[in-house]
């Protein structure tokens, strides 16, 4: 990547045509002078001119190459972005964020600085991706270790379901669920868009009994979410698909309402990807269309202002986010997932309970779920440690369906996804709630604190299903914790300020109102205190540091105080507290 105003950058502009052929030509003159002395000295100065030459000739060619093919780097410029298109939020405008489209690549950048230069406008950046968050495998049948309570790496999905039963409830009756993804097989409908090439789609037998809700599909703006990749069908039936239906495999909560949203579109390089403004949209969607719970099984390596935006309306509306870590096996969790404060995040383990190898971890990460293993057989029925569900083979045709074995922190969000679903069939609906109620009853060995790789513990769908069978969560505390500490470049015209946000809660995880939170704000040499107070979800948010952006320029935020009459901070239940970014660059 070369940026304008770097040496390079300077001769991609007009007029410059004579002035590369004067430097190829002094490059060639360069080059035939080092062979005539090569010649004259032997072969020791030859292995060391050789390599220069080589590197005198190809870098020039290669220097100029890139000014004329390469696009400069402008803020927050990224190749893993839809091609031609930015978001842009003006101020006042009655909608939420405009996707412009059409533009040169190379436009971009220089489009992106001077809208963000003007004071009508709130954020542009790039329209870039997400990814979904699973690795498909051959299909084949296996039992659903993950469901039983035998398993140790398991979420007792089957204690969950003989609580139910017991007390008369049907799992999952009643909530809502939105699976923001590729789609899912949920309808009879013929595609003919593209009159040379119609696509068929059919309802997956394993969701003959399954209820849909408020389909959408957004990359096309119709009802029609049907899913051409199959990923999205798998994550909805570890969700939802039918139970005691002689087809496929189970469902955590059969009785629960789908809510699908296509959002995935193919890259310039034919990959599976989602853009930030379709993601804003999905999530949007579902939470005007009142669902309890929205699954979001992919990420992407960069933090975007309108997927931001989006996340806090939906929150706003009582929603709760579900966030995959992510299959980089890296100590990063993607977004949105690493919208820690907002967003619940979700790593996979394997059938020993253990972190998987693919999972990503750190910051972000607030519970960890089954997301499978497909290079181990421990429980010995001669089959992988996949997750398995009926859906059908990866960009098949969408009409032959099979049992298919599938990895990832993908498969771990959907069992949180579904066991909120049965919290939810049974009363607890708010996304506050439903997160607290996750994680104080997440398994915990010797109740160690919080980290980075299994968050607050493993989830155990029927201890969630116990306690919100009893009511509120019980037992007086007086002890404050943190539960997460989240940062965000926000841009101010031509600065940029970190927004914080801190999520407080008690010893069980409540959500407390009227908590002062104290941060302190970084970078460099500049120092800045901001206090705010948490609201009835237990947020604070505040902004410090009104910064100029340059390459590398990074800043912290971290709590260094709580205070609630009547309460104590405890600093060794509390989660990470602080959180560093790197600011988008001006170059």
């Amino acid at each position: 990547m070369v940026a304008r105003g770097t040496l390079l950058g300077r001769f991609s502009g007009p007029g410059m045509g004579r002035l590369r052929r004067a430097l190829l030509l002094f490059a060639l003159a360069r080059v035939g002078k080092g062979m005539t002395r090569r010649s004259e000295t032997g072969d020791r100065v030859r292995r060391v001119l050789w390599p220069r030459v080589t590197i005198g000739v190809l870098g020039c060619l290669s220097g100029m190459a890139l000014c004329e093919q390469v696009p400069a780097a402008g803020p927050s410029e990224h190749l893993d972005a839809v091609p031609g298109e930015i978001v842009v939020r003006y101020r006042g405008d009655t909608a939420p964020f405009r996707v412009i489209r059409g533009l040169g690549r190379t436009a971009i950048p220089s489009l992106v600085r001077s809208l963000r230069a003007r004071r009508d406008v709130i954020y542009a950046e790039p329209n870039g991706y997400a990814r979904l968050q699973a690795v498909p495998n051959d299909p084949g049948y296996a039992h659903q270790w993950n469901f039983r309570s035998t398993a140790p790496g398991a979420a007792r999905i089957d204690g969950a379901w003989e609580v139910l039963a017991t007390a008369g409830w049907i799992p999952g009756a009643g909530a809502r669920v939105g699976v923001l993804d590729s789609g899912v097989a949920h309808e009879d409908y013929l595609d003919s868009s593209n009159p040379n090439f119609p696509v068929q789609f059919v309802t997956a037998p394993d969701f003959a009994g399954t209820h849909f809700l408020h389909s959408r599909n957004v990359i096309r703006g119709n009802e029609h979410a049907n899913d051409a990749v199959n990923h999205g069908t798998h994550v909805a039936g570890t969700i939802a698909a039918g139970v005691n239906d002689g087809v496929g495999a189970a469902g955590i909560a059969p009785g629960a309402t789908v809510m699908p949203v296509l959002a995935t579109t193919l890259s310039p390089t034919s990959a599976v990807v989602l853009p930030h403004s379709a993601i804003a949209e999905g999530i949007r969607w579902l939470a005007d269309h009142d669902a309890h719970v929205i699954n979001m099984s992919f990420g992407g390596t960069v933090a975007a202002e309108v997927v931001a935006d989006a996340v806090d309306y939906a929150r706003s509306k009582g929603c709760l986010l579900v966030g995959a870590a992510g299959n980089t096996g890296e100590s990063q969790a993607l977004w949105p997932a690493a919208y820690d404060a907002e967003v619940l995040g979700v790593t996979g383990g394997d059938y020993l309970g253990n972190l998987a190898y693919y999972s990503a971890y750190g910051k972000g990460v607030a519970v960890m779920a089954p997301g499978g293993y497909l290079f181990s057989d421990h429980d010995g029925d001669l089959y992988a440690d996949g997750i398995i569900q009926q859906t059908f083979l990866y960009r098949g045709n969408p009409t032959q369906f099979v049992n298919n074995d599938q990895q990832g922190t993908s498969m771990a969000a959907a069992h949180v996804s579904g066991i909120a679903a049965l919290a939810a069939g049974v009363g607890v609906t708010d996304g506050s709630e439903l997160r607290a109620l996750l994680q104080a009853t997440a398994h915990r060995p010797d109740r160690r604190p919080y980290d980075g790789r299994h968050g607050w513990g493993r989830v155990d769908a029927r201890a969630v299903v116990e306690s919100a069978l009893a009511g509120p969560l019980s037992g007086p505390s007086r002890q404050l914790r943190v539960e997460a500490v989240q940062l965000v470049p926000r841009q101010e015209q031509d600065r940029y300020a970190g927004e914080a946000k801190a999520r407080i809660s008690d010893e069980s995880f409540r959500p407390l109102a009227g908590v002062a939170v104290k941060f302190l704000f970084t970078s460099g040499k500049f120092r800045a205190t901001q206090t705010a107070v948490t609201d009835t979800s237990g947020l604070a948010q505040a902004r410090g540091l009104s910064l100029v952006p340059h390459r590398g320029r990074r800043m912290a935020v971290k709590v260094v105080s709580l205070k609630k009459e009547g309460y104590r901070f405890s600093r060794p239940l509390s989660a990470e507290l602080s959180e560093t970014a790197v600011l988008p660059s001006a170059d």
